[in-house]
């Protein structure tokens, strides 16, 4: 296998800087490390930042929010709703009011 000396070497290296913006140095250093293994370890998995029952209640709203039937459904619940609780059907609904 023939060693690359001089020029050719050079021409890669400005390609690689040319390509990444990188400073000659750093992709020097770069090349050098390529072929260098490294070991890796796994990282223990983080732990929850929310509960099982959070979790479960924003899928609920993420599928009603995302299918399109299910929200036009929603939108009939809350006039429903309305009528339950005896407001006028303009008043302004929160967000979870019109999950339900």
């Amino acid at each position: 296998m023939p060693v690359l000396i001089g020029p050719p070497r050079l021409v890669i290296l400005d390609e690689l800087v040319e390509l990444t913006g990188w400073h000659r140095d750093y992709a020097r250093a770069v090349l050098r490390d390529a072929l260098k293994l490294k070991l890796v370890r796994a990282r223990p998995p983080r732990p929850p930042i929310y509960g099982v029952l959070i979790i479960e209640a924003l899928t609920t709203c993420w599928v009603v929010a995302i299918t399109p039937e299910l929200a036009t459904i929603a939108d009939t619940g809350s006039s429903v709703m309305l009528s339950l609780r005896g407001q006028k059907s303009g008043a302004p609904l929160s967000s979870f009011e019109r999950l339900f």
